[in-house]
């Protein structure tokens, strides 16, 4: 599954739900910019159907959220992100390609590669969901293998999660069952950036994710 989210929001159209439920207009948050009447674009979204030359498999999705920006990777003025992937017949696994890149316009993105084993409650969400994955898996019974490659990073205020994993409990231990008031979402990750600042700490829990 790919997921691209983005910390821009039109908050006064009132479009958007608030845990499952609608919610009329509400004022921005100090913390995302906006940079005019809507704030917010829905991307610009291209998709290369995966094809098969010769003996290799690829396919492509990438885009932007500046409408009027170009979407050329090397263009700074627009938003940008891509995700293409390749594998060759009968050997190895798929391999993936990341880029995303923030504009001024756009400055919190976030782009997301899951495996998606959700089965609605019992992880937090409001709603039942299909899942990818057939089969939620149980520590200690199942391994991950993960290649990684950075090409370049993004700065002290660019992170990537390594591997981000979650599910829902609530705070009295029981498990979830759809009461967002009392559901309370748990993340099992790391953050691996060396310019950026260890926020999630013992003392300063309330900057963990």
């Amino acid at each position: 599954m790919i997921m691209l989210k983005n910390g821009n929001m039109d908050t006064s159209a009132g479009l958007c739900p608030k845990d499952g439920n609608k919610v009329g207009p509400f004022p921005p948050e100090s913390r995302f910019s906006c940079f005019g009447k809507g704030c917010i674009n829905q991307p610009l979204v291209f998709h290369n159907n995966t094809i098969l030359k010769g003996t290799k498999l690829s396919g492509r999705f990438y885009g932007t959220n500046d409408l009027d920006g170009d979407i050329s990777e090397e263009v700074d003025t627009a938003s940008y992100f891509s995700v293409s992937w390749e594998k060759e017949l009968g050997k190895g696994g798929w391999s993936f390609h990341h880029v995303l890149k923030t504009s001024k316009s756009y400055p919190w993105l976030m782009l997301y590669l899951r495996s998606d084993a959700t089965r609605g409650f019992s992880c937090g969400y409001h709603y039942e969901t299909r899942g990818m994955t057939t089969i939620i898996p149980e520590s200690p019974n199942f391994k991950v293998r993960l290649t990684l490659d950075i090409k370049r990073g993004g700065g002290s205020a660019s992170q990537f999660y390594l591997m981000d994993m979650g599910s829902c409990w609530k705070n009295n231990g029981d498990p979830c069952d759809g009461d967002v008031t009392s559901d309370v979402s748990r993340y099992s990750e790391m953050i691996l950036n060396p310019q950026t600042e260890s926020w999630c700490r013992a003392d300063n829990l309330h900057e963990c994710p």
